[in-house]
């Protein structure tokens, strides 16, 4: 297990989570089961990337882990398309995020594990558990799970990073913002 201080955690919950999420990222949040997890793009209406999401369907709601730098401009962002939505959500200040690989999260209770890659990421508030270095950021490069941050946000379309090869676009779950482009 590897802490990932370039990472942060939000909790989305509510009755209309799901159909709000699914309507701002990229991604279909709609076929997320419980216990799932995959990465969505939350991209401007110009369809340039704002961040890479991981979004995974948890107990009450959505566990989302983003970039640390961008994820509260983009919890910020969401909230003005909120309107009368039964949503609520904020970051999860008082927890860390850390990397697992598949053996390791057979012991983690509440691993995100993106289908079809060999990471998974835990977000825990408990006090610093033993970390290791494995070379968790050479294993998400090998993965094509590239994190954007403040030099990069906005500067490329999702397809640009091969996000559609990590599950991060849907190209049959309906509008997200920037889709058209």
């Amino acid at each position: 297990m590897e802490l990932l201080d370039y990472l942060a955690a939000a909790r989305f919950e509510g009755a209309e989570a799901a159909d709000f999420l699914q309507a701002q990222l990229s991604a279909d949040i709609g076929a997320l089961e419980p216990g799932d997890a995959g990465f969505a793009c939350y991209c401007s209406p110009k369809g340039k990337v704002y961040g890479l999401l991981l979004v995974g369907r948890v107990d009450g709601g959505f566990l989302l882990i983003g970039s640390a730098e961008l994820l509260p401009a983009m919890l910020d962002r969401l909230r003005m398309f909120v309107f009368r939505s039964k949503v609520e959500f904020a970051m999860e200040d008082s927890s860390k995020v850390y990397g697992v690989t598949r053996e390791e999260s057979a012991t983690a209770e509440e691993a995100l594990l993106p289908v079809g890659l060999p990471v998974g990421y835990l977000v825990s508030n408990q006090a610093d558990a033993a970390a290791s270095d494995h070379g968790f950021k050479a294993l998400e490069i090998s993965s094509k799970i590239a994190w954007l941050n403040s030099q990069t946000t906005e500067k490329f379309i999702p397809q640009m990073l091969g996000f559609e090869d990590i599950g991060a676009v849907s190209f049959t779950k309906g509008c997200y913002p920037g889709q058209e482009i």
